[in-house]
């Protein structure tokens, strides 16, 4: 997935640099990718101006049905409102986030209607429609589960809270003390005040009141703390902080008769450096919250290959380039022989093993520069670069047999077979759909001639 990791370079110069100069309409996209990037930068200190950048960046990519990046910029902008808390701001959010919802599913993502579901999850709880907020915390949770990210944590919090408030503490407790033993000693801001908050209500609903009483007393140490500290406490940031306040201190005392014009120098001085330690800080947690969310966004959760919508989008972009260049391409659909046979005799988790060995035999197998991901079900695509027809086959006949050599531990029997159907790019092939609905057919032929082969469309001239 190294094209994925190659979108995440940008750094907080290029974006600035980007959005300037991209200002005709060619440049439209990178101007985008500029504003969606500022615009989660200033979220987090200037609300307005962050979602005017986010809602520039939405307009182009709504345009271009992106909808993988319109669901990112919405999420981006209604945790923003969420965060402010008044009555008008969670309305706000809860649109935004209905909104991200819609525009994850359009793009199949199901990670991305996951933390939209989240969102909604907190906001409904706080405008205490108790039954509402639980149906959204139910439906992202078993998605979250495990991603160890602080998404997962407050969306339990924020589930415990909804089940105390439909008077089911005991099932809030089990919530909460779950929690704290799969998230020991994690740093996790004003969650943290949450989760003792809510705790300590759920012990007194259950009459522990010594406990309830322990609870409430961190939960207002925790909220003090976080109230005094930034959000990125959790760095190095505070510390480099008092120790700079400590050397200003210092020289304050020696300099007590030097003149006020130097004494503001060096408080300028302090005061750049304490700006740029927290402006690398917030660029690094970006582009770390960036390059998750564009790995949901284009990667198939089950077997990690590219989605069907990235895969499309780089077979488009070989396709343009073979034929901009007279280069053979040959494309491949490839489909799971008795699939649902696996699936019914052994179970679904077999089905799912199948498809995550057989991916993983891809990866091992494939040429770097060879495109494949998943297309759907147990559908797989395959783009060959720079081969001859009998290249192609060889390739795909070296998969095959790799993949025949598996055995999989829940389906012992069932033999990791696949049927494909392969076409070349012709001079007179306009568009990459007419591939597709060619290789299409030419699949359906070698299921028809008894499946564990591949048809060449067209001529329909087996091979193996």
């Amino acid at each position: 997935m190294a094209d994925i990791e190659a979108l995440n370079g940008e750094t907080f110069e290029l974006a600035s640099n980007a959005y300037r100069s991209a200002d005709n309409e060619s440049l439209a996209w990178m101007r985008a990718e500029a504003a969606s990037v500022l615009g989660q930068i200033a979220l987090r200190t200037d609300g307005d101006y962050g979602r005017a950048l986010s809602e520039e960046a939405l307009r182009y990519f709504e345009a271009q049905q992106m909808h993988d990046m319109v669901a990112n910029e919405l999420y981006m902008s209604a945790f923003s409102w969420w965060k402010q808390r008044d009555s008008q701001s969670l309305k706000n959010a809860e649109q935004l986030f209905r909104r991200s919802a819609e525009a994850a599913q359009r793009a199949d993502n199901p990670f991305g209607v996951a933390y939209a579901e989240a969102g909604l999850c907190g906001v409904l709880e706080q405008q205490g429609r108790v039954a509402e907020a639980l149906l959204s915390c139910r439906a992202s949770l078993p998605k979250l589960k495990g991603i160890r990210h602080i998404t997962e944590y407050s969306t339990n919090v924020n589930y415990a809270a909804a089940l105390l408030a439909n008077k089911e503490p005991g099932q809030a407790m089990v919530i909460l003390e779950s929690l704290a033993k799969d998230w020991p000693e994690w740093d996790v801001g004003y969650h943290g005040y949450r989760y003792y908050f809510i705790r300590g209500q759920t012990y007194a609903a259950l009459d522990h009141y010594e406990a309830a009483v322990s609870d409430l007393n961190v939960a207002l140490s925790e909220l003090l703390e976080f109230g005094d500290n930034s959000w990125a406490r959790n760095n190095r940031l505070v510390q480099a902080r008092f120790r700079v306040e400590q050397l200003a201190q210092s020289l304050e005392r020696k300099t007590l008769e030097a003149a006020e014009k130097d004494r503001r120098h060096r408080l300028l001085v302090v005061s750049g450096v304490i700006v740029t330690l927290l402006l690398s800080v917030i660029v690094m947690m970006l582009l770390r919250h960036r390059r998750f969310y564009r790995r949901m966004a284009f990667t198939d959760p089950l077997t990690g290959l590219a989605n069907r919508r990235y895969t499309e989008a780089r077979a488009q972009e070989a396709f343009v380039h073979a034929k901009a260049r007279q280069q053979p391409l040959f494309i491949a659909l490839l489909d799971l022989d008795r699939f649902k046979t696996c699936n019914d005799r052994y179970g679904h988790d077999a089905g799912d093993e199948a498809l995550k060995r057989f991916a993983y035999v891809a990866s091992k197998i494939l040429r770097p520069g060879d495109i494949f991901g998943r297309w759907g079900g147990e559908e797989f695509l395959l783009v060959l670069q720079g081969v001859d027809r009998d290249e192609a086959n060889t390739i795909l006949e070296r998969l095959r047999s790799a993949a025949a050599a598996e055995r999989l531990k829940l389906a012992p029997d069932y033999p990791l077979h696949f049927s494909a159907g392969v076409v070349g790019l012709q001079h007179d092939t306009e568009q990459l759909a007419e591939l597709l609905t060619l290789a299409d057919q030419a699949l359906y032929q070698a299921k028809e001639a008894g499946r564990n082969r591949s048809y060449f469309a067209k001529d329909y001239a087996v091979l193996n």
